[in-house]
């Protein structure tokens, strides 16, 4: 019977830790396809919004009538308000910033586009000496933002939300605050009766622990806090100890 548990148990680690590979693969191929995307949109669609925008600014206004210049001049306009959807769209799927000034601008030039499109008071304070990290680790903080202030925005209610980077020693932390109508207490616990998380929070507990940290959603009253935890260490050492841990409680948690 010892022996016949083991063998089980056995089998069931191995099968979660090929769903944890499996879902890590597809979330790096999300990511991957996201940055394809943007790429594009800004390449392409983007370029070629603009040239005709040009075109219509070219055409002489003298060989117009009264009408077909107040339609040229409303295509225009509307030519411009989809160079504007497409550059939005683009920073959505994928920042450049992120890649090319790294994750404290990435997030700041994001936040102040979320409290134009919102009207959400948002203030991002960045504390420590934050050098560039794995581009994994900035996908995934910026990634957590994105959808934590997307939340607040959707469900919160709240006029106000915070943001906080802080890199200590060998552990980036991350808040993300709002002061609306708040969420149980229960949230953290997968067995919770009645608590179903949406594909966004789900989302958000898988990158953290792919990267071997730690996600605490908590009542602030009011609002909700959400802290999250990731080691950075180039070496890798600070992740390394932390997915061991984690696995070990899992492990225990099993047999």
């Amino acid at each position: 019977m010892e022996t016949e548990v083991r063998t089980r148990t056995t089998e069931l680690l191995e099968a979660r830790e090929a769903l944890r590979r499996l879902s890590a693969t597809l979330m790096q191929a999300q990511d991957q396809e996201r940055r394809r995307i943007a790429r594009e949109l800004h390449d392409s669609a983007g370029q070629l919004l603009t040239a005709i925008q040009l075109n219509l600014q070219l055409i002489p206004e003298t060989e117009m009538s009264t009408s077909a210049k107040r339609r040229i001049d409303e295509t225009i306009e509307l030519t411009d308000q989809a160079i504007n959807e497409v550059r939005v769209v683009s920073y959505l799927l994928h920042p450049p910033l992120l890649d090319e000034e790294g994750l404290p601008i990435a997030l700041q030039t994001f936040i102040d586009g979320f409290q134009q499109r919102s009207n959400i008071k948002t203030c991002f304070h960045a504390i420590g000496t934050l050098r560039r990290l794995e581009e994994e680790v900035e996908t995934a903080i910026f990634r957590i933002v994105q959808e934590g202030l997307t939340n607040i925005h959707r469900h919160s209610g709240s006029k106000t939300a915070e943001v906080l980077l802080r890199m200590e020693n060998t552990m980036l932390e991350l808040v993300i605050r709002d002061y609306g109508r708040g969420m149980p207490d229960n949230r953290n616990n997968a067995c919770a009766v009645n608590v179903k998380p949406g594909v966004g929070i789900q989302g958000m507990k898988e990158r953290v622990r792919l990267l071997g940290g730690d996600i605490i959603f908590a009542a602030a009253n009011p609002g909700t806090h959400v802290t999250v935890r990731l080691p950075h260490s180039r070496n890798n050492d600070a992740r390394a100890e932390s997915k061991l841990r984690i696995e070990q409680e899992r492990s225990v948690d099993v047999v």
